[in-house]
């Protein structure tokens, strides 16, 4: 990968894992400008980040027919353990598969 981490180094995101562990009030982190669609967990907490707008810029593997196009997300949180992302493209009834993110 070009950017293997969106990082400035390892220990920042060992500091961000130290600064979310115990915290049950954190749903979730969203992040962006890392030009990809990715998430994980982070000290407990899912962490994700959507796909750049610029998709000149756009790093990742994503099906034609959204290749150029800008892409942008929903997201709906409901229960404590509910919460659903959508990748989705404008002006149109096409939703990424979670696959591609």
């Amino acid at each position: 990968s070009k950017y293997p981490i969106q990082f400035e180094s390892w220990e920042s995101v060992e500091r961000l894992s130290r600064a979310l562990e115990g915290q049950g009030h954190v749903m979730r982190v969203f992040c962006g400008h890392t030009h990809r669609a990715a998430s994980g967990n982070v000290g407990g907490v899912p962490v994700s980040s959507t796909p750049s707008v610029a998709t000149d810029l756009r790093l990742g593997n994503y099906p034609d027919a959204v290749r150029t196009t800008p892409l942008y997300q929903i997201h709906r949180v409901g229960t404590r353990n509910h919460f659903t992302t959508e990748t989705k493209v404008p002006q149109a009834d096409y939703v990424l598969p979670e696959i591609c993110v």
